[in-house]
């Protein structure tokens, strides 16, 4: 497990609006964000479903499927199909947060944005 200084998100595949809605969240929880271009270092890549199947061979990191359409069908799809959770867009903070603590415990640090 990364230090919890270190965590890195990656937020990538996702609807403009949603992207800067869960960059928002993130940045607002002061966790060091960054978008596709090091999804390799990423410990957490927040990403539309249909895109996991591309992305899990491109980061060692957990995949979090989110979407707008929050429906129990997308929901274990994304979950069979190896999401390591599924966030439906749009969501409150204490809902990411709580992806946050489950992944990487409650002890978390959250480092400054990046």
């Amino acid at each position: 497990m990364p230090s919890p200084s270190t965590l890195k998100f990656a937020v990538t595949g996702l609807d403009s609006q949603v992207a800067a809605d869960l960059i928002r969240m993130l940045s607002s929880m002061n966790s060091q964000v960054t978008q596709s271009a090091s999804l390799g270092e990423a410990d957490l890549v927040f990403c539309h479903p249909e895109a996991m199947a591309l992305l899990g061979s491109r980061t060692s990191g957990k995949l979090v499927a989110v979407s707008p359409d929050a429906t129990e069908e997308s929901w274990l799809s994304a979950l069979e199909n190896g999401a390591a959770d599924y966030l439906p867009m749009p969501c409150q903070k204490q809902e990411l947060s709580w992806i946050l603590e489950s992944h990487f415990g409650s002890r978390r640090q959250q480092p400054a944005v990046a």
